[in-house]
């Protein structure tokens, strides 16, 4: 296989390339069309926590370039990037990539509860295509990022971000294709409400370990039983014995 290709093994055998696999999933939309992608190794871990940087990172021994590019892909087509502040807080440091500055779009929409980041020079340069969604309640620091020029909308009487607040803004602002590059609470809100349309799960084949990690859903069961469609698996080898080193998995909610 290429580097831009994967092997699908269901409901059919063929190589498809990842561009394809993007344009299948959001062809033929007639509304904001919600896409989440979570990388996690065999024993279900989608970040481990380092002390000596005090944050949870994705393990180096469960990325690969070809996923890597796939999250790429999907973004290139999206016109509207969900994130975290947490990605905000190490942005300028680079712990997360440069996914959000490696052109003038999507546009970016941050989810803060706490709006603790720090308005460095390039969080302002992309302040133009931001919007800030939070539920702050400190008055003199909305009024500061509202004061450099942020465009930055808060929900009353909440403790997160709601997927039902979001999703009316963005069906406001017309977004058709949005990508969730956020954490797991924003996620199991929005499979909780019905919203979420297409869930692509990589399992890297690998064991992480570690006492404390995050999954795509944190917390306690959710309040309905979830059941995804299985729409279809992708296989992607490394090396010289091609050996299988992650399954792709493509799941379609409600439909």
């Amino acid at each position: 296989m290429k580097k831009n290709e994967l092997k699908q093994v269901y409901p059919s055998a063929k190589i498809i390339k990842l561009n394809e696999i993007v344009q299948r999933t959001i062809k033929k939309i007639k509304k904001p069309f919600y896409i989440a992608n979570f990388l996690f190794s065999l024993d279900g871990r989608i970040s481990i926590y380092f002390p000596k940087k005090n944050i949870n990172l994705t393990p180096k021994s469960i990325c690969t370039e070809k996923d890597y590019l796939f999250f790429k892909t999907i973004k290139e087509s999206a016109d509207c990037l969900v994130t975290h502040t947490n990605y905000f807080i190490n942005y300028e440091k680079k712990i997360y990539g440069n996914i959000i500055d490696q052109d003038n779009k999507p546009h970016i929409i941050l989810l803060s509860n706490s709006l603790n980041f720090k308005v460095s020079k390039k969080v302002v340069s992309l302040k133009n295509r931001l919007t800030v969604i939070t539920t702050c309640k400190k008055q003199s620091k909305i009024k500061k990022l509202r004061d450099q020029g942020f465009k930055v909308l808060v929900e009353n009487n909440k403790k997160n971000v709601s997927a039902k607040y979001m999703d009316k803004y963005i069906n406001n602002m017309g977004f058709k294709i949005v990508y969730f590059i956020a954490g797991p609470k924003i996620v199991e809100d929005m499979i909780n409400k019905g919203l979420l349309d297409t869930l692509f799960c990589t399992m890297s084949i690998n064991i992480v370990g570690n006492n404390i990690f995050d999954t795509f859903i944190r917390g306690d069961i959710l309040r309905r039983d979830i059941s995804p469609f299985l729409k279809n698996i992708f296989l992607s080898d490394e090396g010289k014995g091609k050996k299988i080193k992650q399954v792709f998995y493509k799941f379609n909610f409600g439909k």
